[in-house]
């Protein structure tokens, strides 16, 4: 089984099932109380308390009162506002609105994100893993090794023709990916009804979660579909939100990075010389940065954008113009 896979199966997999289980036990509470708890109509008769709210409702022809947490759902209602609850017959301190957002909204959600997980799982297990990126990538760096050792002097000349490439499709799954397993449980686990954290703070990690998972999925989308299309004048980048063009006499140079050996080499700032590095086993990622004369970053390329030999003649043709041949960051 490669990491990829495995990943799947022993990390997303679990999660999908956990969020299924949970939306499945919230869902069966709900039915129970729906179908064995009383039905009465309440008002609020006192909200002067900082933590509850004091509900009046008659049962059997006579008035009960009955105090409930702000934090349980009850909020902030107004004075005499009428509400529709379930009582248990058998504790009458046990009552909770009458209401589709009380009773199915966190078990819908759990459902849904349940779902989600589960057709990541599916697309990872369907998906090569990071060592078939590295095969891959070894095999293609051998291949170029071996061109250039038998290229002639000099390549044939630009033809001139339009180049169009498109960003990979693993892009914008990542994006999709990453968005959901870090903005998901922020948003889920302070819905869930253990949730212990005063109702702002719950409220402040929804919103982040939503918010994570909006830019990601802007991301996304931007990366979706997107191409690069150049002629011998400029180049035009297009994408669902528009497009942006780039004249080719202001490209001065180009440089291929590893943008997680970067990284890595950041992250090593300040380790003891005498202390070992973690091992990785992530694929480099590789992308082409244009520059502009005064070192403004023009434009990112990923090594993987297609077709494979579109971007091979765009990096040709790039060198060509700026007079430079690619560098090595």
């Amino acid at each position: 089984m490669n990491a990829t896979k495995a990943m799947a199966v022993f990390g997303v997999l679990p999660l999908a099932l956990g969020f299924l289980w949970f939306a499945a036990r919230l869902g069966l509470d709900s039915l129970d109380v729906r179908r064995h708890w009383l039905p009465v109509e309440a008002r609020v008769v006192d909200t002067s308390q900082h933590d509850t709210i004091t509900l009046e409702y008659s049962r059997d022809g006579q008035p009960v009162r009955q105090e409930a947490r702000r934090d349980a759902g009850f909020g902030t209602p107004a004075l005499d506002q009428p509400m529709a609850l379930l009582v248990n017959p058998v504790n009458s301190a046990e009552l909770c609105q009458n209401s589709f957002a009380d009773l199915w909204l966190n078990s819908a959600i759990l459902g849904f994100f349940g779902l989600a997980l589960a057709g990541i799982t599916v697309i990872m297990l369907r998906s090569d893993d990071g060592s078939a990126q590295m095969a891959r990538l070894r095999a293609e760096f051998e291949s170029a090794r071996k061109a250039a050792a038998d290229r002639p002097a000099a390549e044939p000349a630009d033809d001139g023709r339009p180049i169009t490439i498109r960003e990979p499709s693993q892009s914008w799954k990542a994006n999709i990916f990453w968005g959901l397993i870090l903005g998901l449980p922020a948003i889920i686990l302070p819905l869930l009804p253990f949730a212990d954290a005063p109702p702002w703070q719950r409220a402040g990690y929804v919103l982040l979660g939503f918010g994570w998972m909006a830019f990601m999925g802007f991301n996304a989308a931007r990366n979706h579909g997107r191409t690069v299309t150049a002629d011998m004048r400029e180049i035009v980048v297009s994408s669902v939100f528009g497009s942006e063009r780039i004249p080719l006499a202001k490209v001065a140079r180009i440089e291929r990075t590893d943008v997680r050996q970067q990284l890595r080499d950041f992250e090593a700032i300040g380790r003891p010389s005498q202390k070992t590095a973690p091992f990785s086993t992530m694929a480099p990622v590789i992308l082409y940065f244009l520059y502009d004369a005064e070192g403004r970053i023009l434009l990112k390329l990923d090594k993987d954008m297609q077709p494979a030999d579109e971007l091979h003649r765009l990096l040709r043709r790039l060198e060509t113009l700026s007079g430079r041949p690619i560098g090595n960051a």
